[in-house]
């Protein structure tokens, strides 16, 4: 069968996540937008995995994603009379599908009714019927492996949800008391952790809190605290009427409750009406409830006003001898920041008490917590952060984000209680590290470390996919095959973790230092760092203008991490890398920020994980797929068993012949020699349909003075290429094979870049793709024979009226590098070994004759 037809090439290490062995607390960065106040928090989901920025919401039933360009081969619909249906509360079963068959749309499928928190939704506009879906959720544990909840439940959304949310956000995060919010799906994966989930949201829109699921501690603190030691408990109550309830059902609200007695301003109890701090039965209205959603906490008129004359009473003694000024909305009462002292608790107010369930139980707000620093134009204010919430229908008080930050908050779901630390205040103390913060355990890795490959669609470009930078992030690298190091374009580029390699250090003289930046003439950042290593990057696909794009880029070290074959996330933590500029960009496939090096250098990405895995082979494979919608892969520590799923393992039936290293590669001078990073092979003969073709064979050696000549291969290089007068000969060899009996072609109107073409409906198909001579590329033994057959050798062109299948081989003119570079199109479905420690390629020629090819690497197999 040809490639449309074949069954799909899945590895027997196929990811898959083994929960049991996760080691718990899993852990999330909260991030604080800067223009919005909206509090985000980072997980995985799809697969591939992505990097998924969703809002956090204490008070959702179930998350939800925008599916309007959703793309994971894992997702499943939840069938309307399913188990899974039948345990949820549905509003809807979306019986016919009337959009277009998709994560959004399905026949028979559960569907929710989503809301979005900070901008309500108009469903005239927007339709609010959106289908369940289960695909896998992931997030790290405390070794730094990623772990999966396979059978993640959440709700599809349409683009017209996200109205209101921050800039790259594409869902919510439910983290409500509901059987389908993220800490209960997490408990239910793992029933042996507690039903708890801890929460410490950071003030800083530059430095992330961060969320911990699975544990009621210890929380400890780089100064040595554990804090579970010391946090005060109360009652979680939970709300009998939510907001889904109605006359005839009452459903108990997902949001959190607190039982508030009494508010004190400087130790003096502030005069309110008790009857609003407990919850109505009949109304559901009233009482106290947390919120990461309201940026300041609110409070119901008549609360307001009585806590408001009290603060201003206080803050006018002498204690704080205060004069307000005029106010900023949202905000009633503000003062000169001039005139409020700083402290290590933040500005010097009176502080704020919550006396809770008892008058022992108390939550106190410092200046940190209650005041807000306003500074626009020529205004520079503190400003009390509560807010008038008027008569509202909901709860008397709702405790805002402003309120929780720098507050370590545990919600045990198990025992119904909330549990409280206050930290130290923002203004004057290091940043909150816990202990357990990802950290990577290279030796407990399932080697091979894989990827997939990607053949970009509108360039033919190979790209690879890595986990890159803190927190990680899924970034596409063009795949070069010759590149001595990988880069990336700095220009955005934003980690917690990356460092310079500075000149004089011990990692610099490791290093072909191009030169050192002594001095840093942009903005310090990643890109520019006094005293740091530099690198010189290459675009090999398109000539950088120096005279326009900066070509000095700073060397980096940040951690790169690839998943093992169980499906963790493991990491390379001192990656070493080059920094580029946006200019360096041009011409690479849309979304790739730079180039993955799979190079014979001490750079390149498979040499830095034998680095660090230093009893796995120095070896990687690669198996390129010639399907823009279905990637291949490449395994990176591993000489095999390369089992596919017919049983075969690949690695048994592999040629050998040795890897060649041209001596002259091209940073070399005319007084320092350097082994080049590219991959040679010591090509003899070609035979054409068993006939050899006639060549200067002097062009097929390396020539020794001046680094021409020889046989490459490339992955950057889209077909191969053959110098002017081996591509004459070869050509004329192909035509009189292919006009012969046995095929009895008649070549039409070539299209460039080609020189030999054939109508498609003269060329018959087989299982090897068209019926064409059979090319046969003779290495350093006479049986040993690279075979290309008719899907390695032709390639298909329709545009317009033209429908051609035309030979895949060009001119490459009277070259001055190699004789022959054998391009991307030949590598299709041919599985690579690349043995650095033995020096020698092992192929298999086309996959195909086995029935199987490169397309469709699947990475996970989770199922409802």
């Amino acid at each position: 069968m040809a490639k449309l037809a074949v069954p799909l090439l899945i590895l027997f290490f196929l990811l898959s996540f083994i929960p049991s062995q996760a080691a718990l607390p899993l852990h999330a960065p909260i991030q604080k937008d800067h223009s919005t106040g909206q509090y985000i928090i980072s997980a995985y989901l799809k697969t591939p995995f992505k990097l998924t920025q969703l809002l956090l919401d204490l008070g959702a039933t179930y998350s939800w994603v925008n599916c309007d360009d959703y793309v994971s081969s894992t997702y499943q619909h939840v069938p309307c009379n399913s188990s899974i249906a039948n345990s949820l509360s549905a509003y809807a079963c979306m019986d016919t599908c009337e959009d277009r068959p998709g994560p959004n749309c399905g026949n028979n499928t559960f569907s929710f009714l989503i809301d979005n928190p900070i901008k309500t939704v108009d469903y005239r506009k927007v339709n609010g019927i959106n289908a369940a879906l289960v695909d896998s959720l992931a997030l790290p544990d405390t070794q730094g492996s990623l772990v999966s909840i396979n059978n993640f439940i959440f709700s599809c959304a349409r683009t017209g949800f996200l109205k209101g949310l921050a800039k790259g956000v594409t869902g919510l995060a439910a983290l409500g008391n509901s059987n389908l919010s993220i800490p209960v799906q997490i408990n239910k994966a793992f029933s042996s952790s507690p039903n708890c989930f801890a929460m410490c949201l950071s003030g800083s829109t530059s430095q992330p809190g961060l969320a911990l699921f699975g544990s009621k501690g210890p929380y400890n603190f780089l100064q040595g605290i554990d804090l579970s030691k010391s946090l005060v408990y109360t009652p979680l109550i939970f709300n009998p009427l939510g907001r889904d309830s109605n006359p005839n059902t009452h459903k108990l609200s997902p949001e959190y409750y607190v039982g508030l007695t009494s508010i004190k301003v400087n130790g003096k109890m502030v005069a309110l009406n008790k009857a609003l701090l407990a919850i109505d039965g009949q109304s559901g209205s009233g009482g106290t409830r947390i919120s990461t959603i309201v940026p300041y906490t609110k409070l119901q008129s008549s609360i307001y006003k009585a806590f408001t004359l009290a603060f201003l009473k206080e803050a006018a003694s002498s204690s704080f001898n205060l004069t307000t000024t005029k106010p900023v909305k949202p905000f009633g009462v503000c003062y000169p920041a001039s005139a409020v002292k700083n402290t290590q608790m933040g500005p010097a107010v009176p502080i704020i008490e919550l006396v809770l369930d008892r008058q022992d139980v108390v939550w106190k707000m410092f200046g940190s917590n209650s005041m807000v620093r306003v500074t626009k134009k020529s205004v520079d204010l503190w400003c009390l952060g509560f807010v008038d919430g008027r008569g509202v229908d909901g709860p008397s008080i709702e405790i805002g984000g402003q309120q929780l930050e720098d507050n370590l908050l545990q919600f045990d779901l198990q025992s119904k209680k909330l549990d409280i630390k206050l930290l130290m205040a923002k203004l004057a103390v290091p940043l909150l590290i816990l202990f357990f913060l990802l950290s990577f355990i290279p030796s407990q890795a399932a080697l091979p470390l894989h990827t997939p490959i990607q053949k970009d669609h509108s360039t033919g470009q190979y790209i690879i996919t890595a986990y890159l930078k803190t927190p990680l992030k899924l970034t596409k690298l063009l795949l070069d095959l010759g590149a001595t190091y990988s880069w990336v374009n700095c220009d955005d580029y934003i980690s917690s973790t990356y460092q310079h390699i500075l000149c004089n250090g011990s990692l610099a003289k490791t290093l072909i230092d191009y030169g050192c930046m002594n001095t840093c003439d942009d903005p310090p950042g990643p890109n520019c760092g006094n005293n740091s290593s530099i690198f010189i990057p290459n675009n090999p696909i398109k000539a950088v203008d120096y005279r326009k794009v900066y070509g000095v880029n700073a060397a980096l070290v940040d951690s790169l991490a690839l998943p093992d074959t169980q499906g963790s996330l493991v990491s390379i933590n001192n990656f070493i890398f080059s920094c580029a500029r946006t200019g360096f960009l041009k011409g690479l496939a849309k979304g790739v920020t730079g180039v993955a090096s799979l190079g014979n250098s001490m750079l390149s990405i498979p040499v830095q994980i034998n680095k660090a895995f230093s009893s796995s082979p120095n070896c990687f494979a690669m198996c390129l797929s010639g399907s823009t919608s279905q990637p291949g892969l490449a395994l990176f520590g591993s000489k095999g068993p390369y089992n596919f799923l017919q049983g075969i393992d690949l690695s048994k039936s592999l040629l050998y012949t040795p890897l060649i290293f041209n001596p002259l590669g091209r940073d070399s001078d005319l007084n320092t020699h350097r082994l080049s990073p590219e991959y040679y092979v010591g090509l003899t003969s070609i035979k054409v349909n068993g006939k050899m073709v006639a060549l200067n064979k002097t062009l097929l050696s390396i020539d020794g003075e001046s680094g021409s000549g020889g046989t490459r291969i490339s992955t950057v290089v889209r077909y191969t290429k053959l110098q002017s007068s081996i591509y004459k000969a070869f050509t004329l060899a192909f035509l009189k094979e292919a006009a012969s009996s046995s095929f009895n072609l008649t070549t039409t109107k070539p299209v460039k870049p080609f020189a030999v073409c054939y109508p498609a409906s003269a060329v018959k198909n087989t299982q090897m793709g068209p019926a064409v001579p059979i090319i046969e590329l003779v290495l350093d033994r006479q049986d040993v024979v690279w075979k290309m057959f008719g899907s390695n050798s032709m390639v298909r062109v329709t545009k317009k009226s033209v429908d051609l299948w035309c030979l895949g081989f060009v001119d490459g003119g009277a070259i001055d590098g190699p004789s022959i570079v054998i391009g991307g199109q030949q590598l299709e479905d041919n599985l690579l070994q690349f043995d650095l420690q033995s020096k020698k390629l092992g192929f298999s020629s086309s996959i195909l004759s086995k029935g199987t090819n490169c397309a469709d690497f699947k990475f996970s197999t989770g199922k409802i």
